[in-house]
């Protein structure tokens, strides 16, 4: 099974749909350190990809197929 790096792949969403990272952690709450910190995990917990994916509109569910 293909190994997903689930901060890279939200990474390359968020930049991919143009997104600015200081909105999107005003957005979500969070400082622009924590949304980097995502970035740079392999692992997502899933309320947490749920949250994202409705801000930066992507289904991640295409995600969890791949789980």
């Amino acid at each position: 099974m293909i190994e997903i790096h689930m901060g890279e792949l939200l990474e390359r969403a968020i930049r991919r749909k143009g997104l600015n990272i200081s909105e999107l952690a005003i957005a979500l709450n969070i400082t622009r350190r924590t949304l980097y910190n995502w970035f740079k995990q392999e692992a997502i917990d899933e309320v947490t990809m749920e949250r994202l994916s409705k801000v930066i509109q992507y289904d991640s569910a295409i995600v969890k197929l791949n789980q």
